[in-house]
């Protein structure tokens, strides 16, 4: 373990309760005697209330579990405690180490408690060597691996549990957290946290098992053929095993002061044998549960896991998925992206793409449909009759190749793919790149629960704040007049047959919609993976992720950031209506008169095909104020600290980029599920206010100018930026690491 001209030097971080403690200061104690400096590294505010022994031979370092004054009693539940550890300790870890290091100290190795996996991607980032520490036996370790992998199913079922080298255990002989999974006791936080254990294990350097290898000599070996196994048990003090470490005579750091004296004067005058000895250890059960994602159906066998990728052939569809798909990379899961064949030749893909491309056809490889004028009512079918045939092609293919495909994650709007996973007994996911809110109103249509059309001053849903017709779908609200009803049943019809997919995935994320995700937890197995933002504007865990990897349209990035670079903080209106919007002649005269009108800058989005709509000497009369491109990188824009506000057409996409971004917006809806993020984004989020449009179905230029001003210069503006930026932190705490572990886990369950 030792580091180039470096002493070797072990961090060891336990749980913060006794039974994890004292094995692993026990452990540390061995190295001690080895010549090895070690340090104890524990929460701020349990170094303030631990015993320890004066003569104690390991530092004390501390990090923050986030309970730093009150202590983890005050967190309200172990998943909050958990996670807060995980926050607060990955970042106060790091900041140790570093100390370590300027010190003359440096850490060469840290040894972490299972129940810590996010101290392994700690020790990654530093290049140090990895050993998790498990306190239970190989026994129970090996059950909570299988249920982590897939192969132990939850709950229990049968009489009896067979698992390798193990006795043929009863159901009630598990540990007790999984053999009342399901009933009304059970604490699923706890389930999903010692099974979470084995997430990331497979790049740990060492796994270290408090137990000796003749007691459990079956199970270790198998063990062994997984990993690297090292049994250090049983860590008694040395006096009373060994007597090779002369001070090594009780266990050097407590919790519990304990009442040594009195236990042992009263022992001292009974008979040998006379007395029963009663204990429960420092820990009860917590009968808190939450919700969280139980065993997969996915058990394929002899293979690695493989995901297809296969997402509408729209911008707003391709980018949250791909998006999805890096983060499953970083897991170790081969992900393919599955296009179309005239759409693999014109998108801008990123040369260092870690996920890979295949075609199928949608019955226009040689011509773009959308610039050749084909309608919807002709396209959506085309692509399911060839993509459905392509597709089942494709699998075949990566199959033959020795690439078999283990699960397709498809785009709700394409739901003939999980017919096709059907067929080929894959893992059938179906994503969603639109909120639950709107994803709900569509499943309402769809199963004939709300009527169409829409009658009523108002339509009232689940968990919905009661909406207007304008505020649905434009699909719904002008459904029997000039409703083009193809792509009504486009949408709600992306619920024909959701009940038999496997899993839900909606790229929201759980805070945001938290009322919504619960209730359609009732109906389907929901995931929130949102906002599936590239990594640097969010964790930072993947470290070059820094973009959308595959866009359809080349940003003019120089020119933006340039442009952007000497301007005031706050200062700039950014404008821009997404990929597909298209606004009439007049709707622009209206915008560029109410930007022209403003006191601040802005940079503004007219896409090639609308720039001739532009009113006369436009661009020249503004240069002074204003740069129009016809394309930008979005994120990079709205995380420049020059962006003010965001006029947005409300794809769920860029409302989801401003929230995370806390860039605060000026809704103006145009079509499909924009009217209902828009409604969100000022009542519900209160992050924007929205411009309505009159009955020539324009929105003014006053309008407009009054609703820029107020963000950038009014009070309700301020109020409105507070919002923004509780919603960033909000957005940035929903990249859980947890549910990628947890992901990664299902799709890796394989023999």
């Amino acid at each position: 373990m030792e580091k180039k001209s470096f002493n070797p030097h072990v961090l060891l971080i336990p749980n913060t309760l006794q039974g994890h403690i004292t094995p692993m200061v026990q452990f540390g104690k061995r190295l001690v005697s080895k010549g090895i400096k070690v340090t104890l590294v524990t929460s701020v505010y349990l170094s303030k209330s631990i015993h320890v022994d004066p003569e104690c031979s390991i530092a004390i370092e501390t990090i923050s579990d986030g309970f730093d004054d009150t202590g983890s009693q005050d967190a309200g539940s172990i998943e909050a405690c958990f996670t807060s550890f995980r926050i607060n300790g990955s970042r106060t870890l790091a900041e140790l180490i570093e100390k370590l290091a300027d010190k003359g100290q440096p850490a060469t190795a840290i040894v972490y408690d299972g129940l810590f996996p996010w101290v392994l991607d700690v020790a990654k980032q530093y290049g140090l060597f990895k050993a998790v520490f498990f306190n239970q036996t190989c026994a129970v370790n090996s059950i909570y691996y299988h249920v982590n992998r897939g192969l132990l199913k939850l709950p229990l079922t049968g009489s009896h549990i067979l698992l390798p080298e193990l006795p043929l255990l009863l159901p009630s002989e598990t540990p007790l957290i999984l053999y009342i999974y399901g009933k009304d006791l059970t604490p699923p936080d706890l389930v999903e946290l010692v099974t979470n254990q084995y997430s990331n294990i497979d790049e740990a350097d060492w796994l270290i098992f408090d137990i000796f290898y003749k007691l459990e000599e079956k199970i270790v070996d198998w063990m062994s053929k997984l990993w690297k196994v090292g049994t250090v048990g049983p860590t008694l003090p040395s006096m009373y095993l060994d007597k090779r470490l002369e001070n090594d005579k009780e266990y050097s750091i407590n919790l519990f002061e304990p009442k040594t004296s009195t236990c042992m004067s009263w022992l001292n005058d009974k008979p040998i044998g006379s007395v029963v000895y009663v204990a429960f250890g420092s820990v009860g059960i917590s009968g808190q549960t939450l919700q969280f994602f139980t065993a997969t159906d996915m058990e394929k066998k002899g293979c690695k896991p493989h995901v297809l990728i296969v997402p509408n052939t729209g911008q707003g569809h391709i980018t949250p998925m791909v998006q999805f798909g890096k983060r499953l990379v970083s897991k170790g899961i081969k992900v393919t992206l599955v296009t179309s064949v005239y759409l693999s030749k014109s998108m801008h893909v990123d040369p260092e793409s870690t996920i890979a491309i295949e075609t199928i056809s949608d019955g226009f490889d040689e011509i773009d449909p959308l610039k050749a004028g084909v309608t919807s009512k002709v396209y959506f079918p085309s692509f399911r009759i060839n993509g459905s045939r392509t597709l089942a092609e494709v699998i075949e293919k990566l199959s033959n190749n020795g690439q078999p495909a283990t699960a397709i994650v498809y785009d709700g709007l394409l739901s003939w793919a999980l017919d096709v996973a059907k067929q080929y007994g894959l893992l059938k996911v179906a994503f969603f790149t639109q909120s639950c809110a709107v994803n709900s109103i569509n499943y309402h249509v769809n199963r004939k629960l709300l009527p169409l059309p829409i009658t009523g001053s108002h339509v009232l849903l689940p968990e919905l704040p009661p909406l207007l017709p304008t505020e649905t779908s434009l699909f719904l609200l002008v459904y029997g007049k000039a409703s083009p009803l193809h792509l009504q049943e486009l949408v709600s019809n992306q619920f024909s047959n959701m009940d038999e997919a496997d899993w839900v995935l909606f790229n929201t994320f759980y805070k945001l919609e938290e009322k919504i995700v619960d209730w359609m937890a009732k109906l389907w197995k929901v995931v929130t993976v949102g906002p599936t933002l590239p990594s640097m504007y969010l964790d930072k865990r993947i470290e070059e992720d820094k973009d959308y990897g595959i866009k359809l349209f080349k940003p003019k990035t120089s020119d933006c950031m340039n442009w952007l670079n000497d301007k005031p903080i706050g200062s700039v209106v950014y404008v821009s209506f997404g990929s597909v919007a298209k606004l009439s002649k007049e709707q622009i005269d209206e915008l560029a008169w109410a930007l022209k009108g403003i006191n601040c800058y802005f940079l503004w989005v007219v896409r090639d095909s609308l720039e001739t709509k532009l009113p006369n000497k436009f661009i020249e009369e503004t240069s002074n104020k204003g740069l129009i491109v016809s394309w930008c990188p979005q994120l990079a824009v709205l995380a420049h600290e020059s962006i003010g506000c965001f006029v947005t057409h409300c794809g769920f996409n860029s409302v989801l980029e401003a929230l995370s971004l806390g860039v605060p917006m000026v809704a103006m809806p145009q079509w499909v599920d924009q009217p209902t993020n828009a409604k969100f984004v000022e009542d519900v989020w209160g992050t924007g206010i929205r411009v309505l449009p009159d009955e020539k179905d324009l929105v003014e230029r006053q309008v407009l100018l009054k609703a820029i001003k107020e963000i950038m210069e009014g009070d309700k503006g301020k109020v409105i930026k507070k919002n923004a930026m509780k919603w960033k932190e909000l957005a940035k705490e929903a990249i859980d690491e947890v549910f990628m572990c947890i992901m990664h886990n299902r799709l890796t369950a394989y023999n």
